[in-house]
Order: structure tokens, then sequence, then C-alpha cells
């Protein structure tokens, strides 16, 4: 849904002494400031209408400390009007002195002229946030919103304010936080806190940044690894500030994310004015930063899956071919877990190509072969995945410097499935390497042979 009226088009309309509003083509109402649905019935059908300007006083104040860029104005009043289309709007009152205005002046009538916008209030959202902490509030507190929510506020952060479809789950981080508020809708967050965590499920922010009312110079993040700020462009239009902080990390649960979330990866993405933010966000959570822009999210979700979450279908893999064997899965991988794990170690401490080992990297061609046979016979499932994977290997290979181009293009050849596969190979195959040609009914029955000494 998009708004029918923007917030830029709503202040350049005051600053010409016009009063924009929006109609509700469902139940009649006027609704201002402007929202994507109708704040009675919730209709999204509503139509721009101008409004006369024409009120009553409702109530005022005289402000005598004023906010950022309005020094020289104190004292002046600031009184609330209730428009004679029914919304409610504030403005300052002109025509008399602060000094003499009485209770008398509600109830009487006042016509809106010389209208001006103000931007940023040092006392709630203005430029001084730059210069402290924002208060926190966290709409969803699931795994990731909960991990945050703890990591912050053990850094100095005030979380003030948590919202979730399930209680329980908002009570949970609220318990794990001090001084934080359990809010019964989305909402009472957004009002609340000056920075608001939308961590929610992906296909569902979009639907809360626009279903909210937001404020100027408010902070808006999502942590979504896939998506990019501009699901939270609703929120622009009230003046907030929209970005993206998401944990390069994989929670399993609670408790195991609120102990690794700190030292992880953080990708941040967002409007200039928040990126220090949220360095200071990724730095107080000792984490690793790295600048995403515009058009960056999608590459940079498929490396965080390529690199985790098929990891474990590799693993699942691996433990599978140990089925044949009568190895459990469990068993399986119990016994490479230290495999994989030492070449976590190789890649972090050698790098890459040096880490890698294994008969691509030796130019181990036999074995290869051996390797495209079995599965072929006993595991034809996983020999498009072995043969991929080998493809990508051959570079990493190349650059390691072991092989050379004319080992690497043999490799390629057998990993393409261009060269024929055992049972087709001439006997001399077999003898180079001190084995017994299969038979084509068995193409395990391969067997050593002693070859015979040359002097």
């Amino acid at each position: 849904m998009q708004f029918k009226l923007t917030f830029k088009e709503y202040n350049e309309a005051l600053k010409q002494n016009k009063i924009l509003g929006l109609k509700c083509n469902n139940c009649g109402s006027i609704n201002l400031p402007p929202r994507i649905t109708c704040q009675n019935c919730s209709s999204p059908e509503l139509e721009i209408l101008e409004l006369n300007g024409r009120g009553t006083i409702q109530t005022y104040t005289v402000i005598n400390v004023a906010p950022e860029n309005r020094e020289q104005e104190v004292p002046y009043i600031v009184v609330l009007v209730e428009l004679e289309e029914g919304p409610w709007i504030m403005g300052n009152l002109g025509g008399i002195k602060p000094e003499e205005i009485t209770v008398e002046i509600m109830g009487k009538k006042v016509i809106m002229e010389k209208a001006s916008v103000y931007s940023g209030d040092k006392y709630s959202w203005g430029k001084m946030m730059k210069n402290r902490k924002p208060t926190l509030g966290f709409i969803g507190a699931g795994v990731t919103g909960t991990a945050l929510a703890v990591e912050l506020a053990q850094n100095g952060y005030a979380v003030v304010a948590a919202n979730s479809r399930n209680r329980s789950s908002a009570q949970r981080l609220a318990f794990k936080v001090q001084n934080c508020c359990v809010c019964d809708t989305a909402q009472d967050v957004a009002d609340l806190a000056q920075a608001v965590f939308i961590t929610t499920p992906d296909d569902i922010i979009a639907d809360i940044a626009a279903s909210l009312t937001w404020h100027n110079s408010q902070i808006v993040i999502h942590c979504s690894g896939a998506h990019s700020i501009d699901i939270l462009e609703p929120a622009k239009y009230f003046g907030a500030n929209i970005c993206c902080l998401h944990p390069l990390q994989t929670f399993a649960g609670l408790e195991q994310a609120i102990r690794n979330i700190a030292g992880s990866t953080f990708a941040i993405e967002g409007d200039e004015a928040v990126l220090p933010l949220l360095n200071d966000m990724a730095s107080a959570m000792k984490g690793n930063i790295i600048v995403l822009k515009a058009g960056d999210k999608a590459l940079y979700h498929v490396a965080a899956v390529t690199v985790s979450n098929y990891l474990v279908t590799l693993m699942k893999m691996a433990a599978d071919l140990w089925a044949s064997f009568g190895i459990t899965q469990e068993e399986a991988v119990k016994a490479l877990l230290p495999l994989l794990k030492g070449t976590v170690s190789n890649i972090e401490n050698v790098g890459i190509p040096g880490c890698l080992t294994g008969p691509i990297a030796r130019g181990d061609i036999h074995t290869i072969q051996r390797h495209l046979n079995t599965l072929e016979k006993e595991h034809p499932s996983a020999l498009e995945a072995y043969r991929a994977l080998g493809l990508k290997t051959l570079s990493i290979a190349l650059a390691k410097g072991r092989i050379n181009l004319e080992t690497a293009g043999e490799m390629q050849t057998l990993l393409e499935g261009k060269q024929p596969l055992a049972a087709e190979l001439p006997a001399e195959f077999y003898e180079e390497i001190g084995m017994n040609a299969p038979t084509e009914q068995n193409l395990s029955d391969a067997t050593p042979v002693k070859k015979s000494m040359q002097t």
C-alpha cells in the first residue's frame, strides 16, 4: 500500500497556508496527519481533501524552553485546535502576548495563517540524538530480537519497549533487560522508543512499517538479511530515518543466540545520518562491520545461505554416504565434525587457496575417477552435486599452485562427464594405477594387483 498523501506534500501545503487531510470513503472520517489507512475503520479507501483551516481552541501551553532553531522565539503560545472537519491540529497562537493568556482562551474560534513547518527537537528526536544513545524498542520478540536486545542492553543501550504477537515472548525479552515495558500494540513501541527494531518474520516487516505512525527523526531498523531498507520506505514519509542491522550469524535457539551474537559480522545499510549509530551498535557488540549499498543485499544473502545453510546439506549428504556401511547419522556427524572444524580452522588461519586439501588440490585424477564410479553405482543422487562442487574447486586448486593447467583440464573433463567412467576405460588405465579392470556386471570387483619392479 502507498500513501495517497505523503508527508512531503502535506508539509509543502502547510507552507502555503493549506491544510490537507484524507477523507475516508468508507466511514466518512477525516484523517490528519497523512496515513495509509483510515484511523477509524482501517479502510485504505482515502481521498485528499483541503480543510478550511478554521477550528476551536481546546487547550494551550506557553513554551519557555524552545526546541532546536526556535530559541529566539520564546516565550510563545502553542494551542491544540479541533478543526471544523473533525481532526485536531497543533500550532502557534498569535495576536496575544504569552503573559496575558488565560483559560478563557479555550473555546475561542481561530483560523490558520502564516504557517511554518519545523523539524527536529533537540530534546527528543533531533540532532542531539547524534551525541547520545537512543532508547530502543523491539517489535517482534523472537530469537533475533531478544538476542539483540540483551546484548545491546548489556552495552549501555536502554531497551524501553517490546511488543510481540505472542505476549509471552515480549515478557521474556523484558525480563532479560531492565526497565522495559511490555506494550499491547506495535504503535505503543513506536511512540515510546527513539530507535525501533522490527525483528518480525521477513514477510511482515513491510506491512508493519506501513501500518504505524512514526516520528520525525525517529530511527526505524529491520534485521533481515534478504531485504534492503526500501521495505521501510513508508516510515520516511513521517520524517523517520530507515536502516538495517543484520547479524550475520546462525541462531538455532535463544540462549545459543545470546551467546553467539557478540563478535558476529554485522551488515549495515541505511541513511547517512544513522550509519554512525549502526557502527556504534555493532562495535558495542564487538562485531565486524560491512557496509552495504542498495542492490547488494541479494548476493550478500546468497553467500550467507551458501556458507551456512548449505553446509548443513553437505553434512547430511556425507552422513547419508556413511549410512551405506552401517554408520548412523548421529555417529557420522560426530565422526565428521572434527574434520569440519579443522577445515574451518584452516580457512581462518591459512586462508584461501592455501587451506585447500584433497584429491583435486593434489591433482589425483584416479581418486576422483573412483569417487565418480562409486557414486554412480551406489549413490547416484549425490553424483551431480559432487561434480558441481568439484568443478568449482578446480580454480582454487590452480590458485594454490600444486596442479598445472593440463591436470586441471583432465579433471574438468572427468567431472563434466565427458570422459567415460570406469567400466568403459581401457585396460591400460587400470594397469597404470595398479588395479584389475572391473567386470561390466560388478564395478566394485576392481582389485589391486602387484606390479612388477622395473630395473
